[in-house]
């Protein structure tokens, strides 16, 4: 199956989509309805996916025209799933249509940043030095929440 065969979709997170949400089999592409869809809770300056009440998360504030992202956590349950890819593709996708530069200040979302070169490709990131993401961790809401 080639890529011409996936499902309909332009930006960073329906690729991911595509990598870990769907499934080729002989009738085609079926969602794997484990990713569900991404929530912009923006009262509570997070992206959410639940899956079976099972939610994971990744905790932005926005500073200006900056999207920082702070912390993702993902559950043991939901791990290795695509959750913690699919939240920050949908960071992404956000920053490419508000015209927003991505802060990565989450060693997560970092990694997978930079792990994804040709979806990052059209969108400002301020790759931030070693000490500002040690400034995250220790007493931050999102340590607060958990992560």
């Amino acid at each position: 199956m080639t890529n011409d065969d996936a499902p309909p979709g332009s930006g960073a997170a329906d690729d991911v989509v595509r990598r870990f949400g769907w499934t080729a089999s002989p009738e085609g592409w079926k969602l794997a309805p484990v990713l569900g869809t991404v929530v912009d809770e923006t009262v509570n300056h997070r992206f959410v996916l639940n899956d079976n009440g099972e939610v994971a998360e990744l905790v932005y504030r926005r500073n200006g025209r900056r999207l920082v992202l702070a912390h993702t956590g993902v559950p043991q349950a939901l791990r290795g799933r695509g959750f913690g890819g699919r939240l920050v593709a949908n960071a992404l996708d956000q920053a490419r249509a508000d015209h927003l530069v991505l802060v990565p200040l989450c060693p997560y979302a970092r990694q997978w940043l930079e792990g994804h070169p040709d979806l990052v490709a059209g969108v400002s990131i301020d790759w931030p030095s070693d000490e500002q993401q040690d400034t995250v961790a220790p007493g931050s809401q999102a340590e607060a929440r958990g992560g």
